[in-house]
């Protein structure tokens, strides 16, 4: 059998580049010559499997019993958006009220259908995830009956952290009550930008005042942490812009942050409007590494 280094050093160069990056005095910059895309179902193409085949591997799955001193988490995704952003590729449906509400239905069913097998008992869970999609997009109530039965249903530690992923517009007062009420304590944001033309630039839908506004609400609130993710590489993001961004999310006080490259999907409206000209072309692969090496350096700034 072959080692891996023989698998690798068997590739073509230009495959072995794609894989490794090549040689570089400033390999942050210029090790790849752009980011590709690597997420399995990126725009929004399911993974095709023949349904008997996905069923005898989930009952399969659920039939192991897990190694009690791993650590385990449990992923629940929420396929609907009220809009699509023009960098998004992973966008599935448009929110309508009541094809959201039947899927947490289903989702309960599937819950109900899995809570006693011997994978989901074996061992307790330590975090539990509503992806998306934009799982804020849920009404209220069904964010609420969903939270509740995860955790009526499934064995959780008593410190399980269960964040709730979604966008600055949908969460006023209300909806963060009754997600926390229900048993969310951590929200992941996805704020992007606070700068009002960079957010209109990618189809965010709240200026830059208001998305600043509901995060010092939320803090202030307190009973859940609060994270924000940002987007370094965006149209007409300056690096000023991007240092202010950075900076702004430590202003704030919320808990935490990330900062992602921006990821240009070939079918995309984003492309596409670069493409004709609609918008500035976009930072290159060398250019967004300084802005990744900027943003580590505010980071760093603050304790």
């Amino acid at each position: 059998m072959s080692t891996l280094q023989e698998k690798i050093n068997a590739l073509p160069i230009e495959e072995r580049a794609w894989l490794l990056g090549t040689k570089s005095e400033n390999p942050l910059g210029c090790a790849f010559a752009k980011k590709r895309v690597v997420h399995p179902g990126a725009g929004g193409k399911r993974m095709v499997m023949d349904k008997e085949e996905q069923t005898r591997i989930w009952a399969d799955l659920m039939a192991q019993t897990p190694n009690p001193a791993d650590e385990r988490a449990v992923y629940i995704h929420i396929p609907f958006c009220d809009k699509k952003c023009s960098y998004c590729g992973f966008f599935q449906n448009f929110t309508r009220e009541e094809a959201a509400h039947h899927y947490v239905d289903v989702l309960l069913d599937e819950l109900d259908a899995a809570a006693d097998t011997p994978y989901v008992q074996g061992a307790p869970f330590q975090a539990v995830f509503f992806g998306g999609g934009t799982p804020t997009a849920l009404s209220d109530a069904d964010i609420a009956r969903l939270v509740q039965a995860v955790r009526a249903r499934l064995p959780l530690t008593s410190d399980c952290e269960i964040t709730l992923e979604g966008r600055i517009h949908d969460l006023t007062e209300r909806k963060v009550e009754a997600a926390m009420n229900a048993g969310i304590n951590r929200f992941s944001l996805g704020v992007q930008s606070f700068d009002t033309r960079v957010r209109q630039a990618i189809g965010r839908i709240d200026d830059g005042e208001t998305v600043i506004a509901t995060l010092r609400r939320m803090v202030e609130q307190q009973g859940a942490v609060v994270i924000a993710d940002l987007i370094y590489g965006l149209p007409y993001q300056s690096m000023e812009i991007w240092e202010n961004d950075v900076r702004t999310q430590f202003e704030i006080g919320i808990a935490g942050g990330d900062l992602y490259q921006l990821n240009v999907f070939p079918s995309s409206e984003l492309a596409r409007r670069v493409a004709s000209g609609d918008l500035p072309m976009l930072p290159t692969t060398e250019e967004q590494a300084e802005y990744f090496r900027r943003g580590i350096d505010i980071v760093m700034e603050y304790p």
